[in-house]
């Protein structure tokens, strides 16, 4: 069964034309990384441990989101291939506080597990053999929502000033 994004939009809810500009998520995306980069370099070149451990876990966000982009954006996303978004949900959930020190969000974490939750109810309906209608949509939009908290756990990076004072 094909869990497409775009293509559930069109065939589910007849919406054609934004399936047809599923380029938007990512588009999005790079422009949150790319306005955020001064504050990236800002946190690399800090020598504290907390910007070292900040910045070997961005390694796993960035491995997260490359593979859950292309879901969201495909014609075509078979189930399994949705082990990819796993990575992005894992640093999601995490508490994100190494660099300010400053208490993680709950809201974020709660969204985070819902998008995995999503992600993760069809197996449930595979195991109890369930009618499969609503639920393609069910896991593309968990794949969604996770892309979006991406967006913004990446905008949330701290500026370099807010990183020195957590430091």
């Amino acid at each position: 069964m094909n869990y497409s994004l775009p293509r559930a939009l069109r065939d589910v809810f007849g919406l054609g034309l934004l399936a047809k500009i599923g380029w938007l998520a990512p588009l999005a995306f790079f422009a949150v990384l790319w306005l955020r980069r001064a504050a990236l370099t800002a946190i690399a070149c800090t020598p504290s441990p907390r910007a070292q451990l900040f910045l070997g876990r961005w390694d796993v966000f960035l491995v997260g989101v490359g593979s859950s982009l292309p879901l969201v954006t495909s014609e075509l996303a078979w189930y399994h291939y949705f082990v990819g978004v796993l990575p992005l949900c894992l640093y999601l959930l995490r508490s994100q506080d190494e660099l300010t020190g400053r208490a993680p969000s709950h809201r974020s974490r709660w969204l985070s597990f819902l998008a995995l939750l999503a992600i993760s109810f069809e197996t449930a309906r595979m195991l109890f053999d369930l009618p499969a209608e609503a639920h393609v949509s069910t896991v593309a939009l968990g794949a969604l929502l996770a892309c979006g908290l991406a967006c913004g756990a990446a905008w949330s990076v701290p500026r370099s000033s807010e990183a020195r004072a957590g430091s």
